[in-house]
């Protein structure tokens, strides 16, 4: 949900949006002009535009984006990651959803093959691993790949090569946790929000750290679609 889908909305007089992304992720106290989710709610009010994101429900339903995206890789023995049985008083099938899922290759696969493989499934130009600071000021529309590990993980995850690999909508700690818990060497969120993925990393640097887990986001927003290769 941005700029561009309201105007595009208000022109063709559009009385509802559906969206992936919502506009608000926290509760908020005030709407005014004076940032940029505030201005985009307005223009939705001022035009009386309703607006339903689907967000996690998407990602983490039947058929949703996880699901899409392990089908897409060809992993097998897929199943959900963490279950939230745990949350009381919801639907027993919100609850059993869990946040993504998780599959393997019967064979591991190289680094290299696997970026050739998403890049000819998703119509991107070029992924680059890119060895991250916590100081670089990177924002994560920079590039496709974010690794947080140093060079010598780097290397040996080249060694090592794929085979368990977590899927989801969104980068989340969810996902984070379970990368660490079942050892997998990739979470492949097909979209990353910036703000959620700071959060994450703050609270499971870590864990991603110690396991040497790499995170490779594949943007699926129009705007972003094709990436080139950038040589650090």
């Amino acid at each position: 949900m941005d700029q561009e889908t309201i105007d595009y909305a208000v022109s063709a007089q559009a009385d509802m949006i559906i969206s992936y992304e919502p506009i608000i992720e926290e509760p908020i106290l005030t709407i005014g002009s004076t940032n940029y989710q505030g201005r985009l709610l307005l223009q939705l009010l001022r035009h009386d535009i309703a607006c339903y994101a689907t967000g996690s429900s998407f990602d983490k339903c039947k058929g949703g984006s996880a699901d899409w995206l392990a089908s897409r890789l060809e992993l097998s023995g897929v199943y959900i990651t963490e279950p939230q049985a745990s949350y009381a008083g919801m639907e027993d099938t919100v609850c059993q959803s869990g946040k993504g899922r998780i599959g393997y290759y019967k064979k591991k696969k190289s680094l290299e093959e696997l970026t050739d493989m998403i890049c000819n499934l998703f119509s991107l130009e070029g992924i680059n691993a890119y060895i991250s600071k916590r100081d670089d000021g990177l924002t994560f529309s920079d590039v496709a790949v974010v690794v947080w590990a140093d060079e010598k993980s780097i290397e040996a995850a080249m060694e090592r090569g794929v085979q368990l690999i977590v899927t989801c909508g969104v980068s989340s700690k969810e996902a984070m946790k379970a990368c660490s818990e079942h050892r997998a060497v990739l979470e492949l969120p097909c979209e990353t929000a910036a703000h959620i993925f700071e959060t994450c990393v703050e609270q499971y640097l870590s864990e991603v750290l110690s396991s040497s887990i790499e995170i490779l986001t594949i943007p699926m927003q129009r705007k972003s679609r094709f990436l080139k290769c950038r040589k650090e």
